[in-house]
């Protein structure tokens, strides 16, 4: 099949289904994506956000710069080349209410608005902090409200924040957590959590203050080292696998269903990936990072 600068590359993978109780589905591969309009090859993609209009931005952060695309099934193309010299680093990014991005860059350690442009904003700094200031973020989401949750790992909380960078409350880390890399809310304002080097999944509800062990029975040997979270329109739970290259799915109650994917080259598998998403249109998008690409799976049922 013909190669153009985006690779469309079609099903070179099935994978099994969730058991019937939880509504068959599959991930069918039908896109990777190499390479942007001049064929500048993507270098260690990480962070990828989905919007709901077919949009995927994705840190392309080898390349220091975020690449916005649209895929409506059929086409894909590139809406935006967003390098700026404000986000040497980009690492992480989520589309905002009003059509732009924010975007959580490594080295500076800080959040920054981008326009729906394509042009730097402002940095979004916390403001009207009750006790220590001093914060050391890690990843953040947003949730549909525009309300940022942005994970400090020094304050060992999940600090939540307006959209202009003012302190609402914040959500203590649980005991004996080890790393915890990233963190995604729900449409309805609950809090999930991956801890990689402990391999669990926590979560906090809108009312409570403390992250809490979704499921106790989460081990070790079937999510080794979760790096990204990705949640679908039931409430279920992808959570991106680095080290072994697979999408564990999880049912609402944190439950382990199934694994996707596999290590590898080939379409369809995944090289130390870094980032998930899932779209309203039942799609799935991995920034496959070591192997330099984003990848798109239908989700069928």
């Amino acid at each position: 099949m013909r190669r153009y600068k985006f690779t469309m590359v079609v099903v070179l993978s099935l994978l099994t289904v969730l058991p019937s109780w939880a509504g068959a589905v599959t991930l069918r591969h039908v896109l990777s994506v190499y390479a942007d309009e001049k064929d500048v090859g993507l270098n260690q993609p990480m962070g990828i956000a989905c919007s709901d209009e077919a949009r995927f931005a994705v840190a392309d952060t080898g390349n220091k710069r975020v690449l916005l695309f649209k895929f409506d099934g059929s086409a894909l193309s590139l809406l935006q080349n967003i390098k700026l010299g404000e986000l040497p680093d980009p690492v992480k990014v989520a589309f905002d209410r009003k059509g732009g991005l924010v975007v959580f860059d490594a080295k500076a350690r800080r959040l920054a608005q981008v326009s729906a442009e394509g042009k730097f904003v402002r940095y979004i700094e916390p403001t009207g902090m009750p006790d220590d200031k001093t914060i050391i973020p890690k990843s953040f989401s947003l949730d549909p409200e525009g309300r940022i949750y942005l994970l400090d790992i020094f304050g060992a909380r999940v600090l939540v924040l307006d959209a202009e960078g003012k302190f609402l409350r914040q959500v203590r880390f649980p005991e004996n957590y080890e790393f915890i890399s990233d963190i995604l809310v729900t449409p309805k304002g609950a809090i999930l959590a991956a801890d990689s080097a402990a391999s669990e999944l926590y979560k906090a509800s809108p009312e409570e203050n403390q992250l809490k062990v979704l499921n106790s029975d989460l081990e070790k040997s079937q999510v080794r080292f979760p790096v990204a979270i990705g949640l679908d329109e039931r409430n279920f739970i992808y959570l991106l696998d680095k080290h072994s290259g697979s999408v564990a799915v999880l049912g609402p109650d944190g439950s382990l269903q199934e694994h996707k994917l596999a290590e590898g080259w080939t379409e369809g598998a995944l090289w130390y990936p870094a980032g998930i998403c899932v779209n309203d249109y039942g799609r799935a998008f991995i920034s496959d990072t070591d192997n330099n690409r984003v990848q798109v799976f239908e989700m069928v049922r």
